[in-house]
């Protein structure tokens, strides 16, 4: 089974490969996966919350998910379980709010665990800068959006929606073309190539698809990068990891490669 570490901008390693899943640092932790427990590394790779989990995931707004026993509830940074695992289903905490499923009720609860806000629609997703994506039961264009208070900004006419990202979301009209839409929902721009598995602008690039292979574009729909990797993630802190003949590695927003393609795997950095 393939290993899992850390490395620095320059590529090097600064926690050795010894995770079977690594997550991401946010508020200064990892969560990471050995032997199928779940716990918290710090930046020297110390456990600081250790392996006892079934599942977590990264913390946001000072929580984490996690599974006991099957049931999802959050601890603090101190992984002391402050709400309960009493849930089918938990997500992170955006906004102030997390989206929680138990077996009969589907919303959002505040941080002391308390539910807030039950919108009256067949399924409900994570907000992402004051929005979230709404579905109602019954036809297939049946997505739309909500903000904090449960009110729909955004008619649910839409399919194949995304979280908004950068002041935009891509989502499919009932015309069934692919655009990217403002957070009133006026289409703000077109692409004329298919986006790639992460349909988000990121440092206000793009990864896009022409003849099976990844570039980037912009906000304007310009060609950044040429599509050339087999595989392109998004940018972050000015890198972005892409896949070359089977192998990893980052280049920056001109293209060139700043870390060379050697690993089987990578992720983006975070600043954090």
């Amino acid at each position: 089974m393939s290993k899992y570490g850390y490395i620095d901008k320059s590529g090097s390693f600064v926690i050795p490969p010894r995770f079977d899943t690594p997550g991401y640092y946010t508020e200064g932790l990892a969560a990471v996966e050995i032997d199928g427990k779940c716990g918290f590394i710090d930046k020297r790779g110390d456990f600081v919350i250790p392996l006892q989990f079934e599942y977590v995931d990264d913390f946001s707004e000072g929580f984490s998910v996690v599974s006991i026993d099957g049931k999802y509830g959050y601890i603090d940074r101190a992984g002391t379980v402050v709400i309960p695992p009493t849930f089918k289903y938990a997500d992170y905490f955006s906004d102030g709010l997390a989206h929680v499923l138990t077996e009969t009720t589907e919303g959002y609860i505040n941080a002391d665990g308390e539910w807030v806000l039950i919108p009256s629609y067949l399924c409900c997703f994570p907000f992402s800068e004051g929005l979230a994506i709404v579905w109602l039961e019954g036809e297939e264009f049946n997505e739309g959006y909500i903000d904090i208070t449960g009110a729909e900004v955004i008619p649910t006419h839409f399919a194949d929606t995304s979280a908004f990202s950068e002041g935009y979301a891509y989502v499919k009209t009932k015309d069934g073309e692919h655009v990217f839409i403002d957070k009133t929902g006026q289409v703000v721009l077109e692409l004329a190539f298919r986006v790639s598995s992460y349909p988000y602008f990121s440092e206000g690039l793009i990864g896009v698809r022409i003849d099976q292979r990844y570039g980037y574009a912009d906000k304007t729909g310009s060609l950044i990068i040429e599509p050339r990797f087999d595989k392109a993630q998004r940018f972050s802190e000015g890198l972005a990891a892409v896949t070359i003949d089977g192998k990893c590695g980052y280049i920056d927003k001109s293209g060139e490669w700043v870390i060379k393609p050697r690993f089987s795997e990578a992720g983006f950095f975070l600043r954090d």
